[in-house]
């Protein structure tokens, strides 16, 4: 393994399979002669595989025995910064994770649907859906299940009355007072 990578192609059919079959710290295409001042304050610095490590703003560093991360800006305090990651659970979720604490008795079921649960995209990030999908949540008002479905039919139903009741309440007031 190298701490720098030099290629030189004319074609990429030819370069893709090298970078490809290769590991490296970092690599340089086509950069085989010298040129003054690359690095801004040094005069004839030879860039033959060097170049990307001439350029304050590339990471730069090695793989395996040549060296381990990458150093420079960003790259630096990524290399030597360890990210953590925090969730934060809302109270009103702890309703619905209660399979999580005793007594355990009964929850079986729910903990078997809650794992049952399936992306609804494949490898590649795409959406599975077809029109069976859409029209079946459409129908089921988003519920999981039958009953749940049945229960939110239930309260659109009731806030449809609710609502004509008040409008039609709201008619009569208006006739009342003309």
């Amino acid at each position: 393994m190298e701490l720098t990578q030099a290629v030189s192609s004319q074609t990429n059919t030819d370069l893709h399979p090298v970078l490809n079959a290769t590991r490296s710290g970092g690599a340089s295409v086509n950069e085989y002669e010298t040129q003054s001042s690359c690095c801004g304050n040094l005069v004839n610095c030879f860039c033959s595989g060097f170049f990307h490590a001439c350029m304050p703003t590339l990471a730069f560093g090695g793989v395996g025995n040549s060296g381990q991360g990458s150093y420079r800006g960003k790259a630096s305090f990524d290399c030597f910064t360890h990210r953590r990651s925090v969730t934060t659970t809302p109270s009103w979720m702890e309703s619905m994770l209660t399979v999580r604490y005793p007594p355990y008795e009964g929850k079986q079921a729910k903990f078997e649907r809650m794992s049952k649960l399936t992306p609804n995209f494949d490898r590649e990030g795409r959406v599975k859906s077809s029109m069976l999908t859409w029209l079946t949540s459409f129908l089921s008002l988003g519920a999981d299940n039958k009953t749940d479905a049945a229960k939110r039919y239930l309260v659109v139903l009731l806030g449809k009355f609710i609502v004509r009741g008040t409008i039609g309440v709201a008619r009569m007031l208006t006739r009342a007072t003309q």
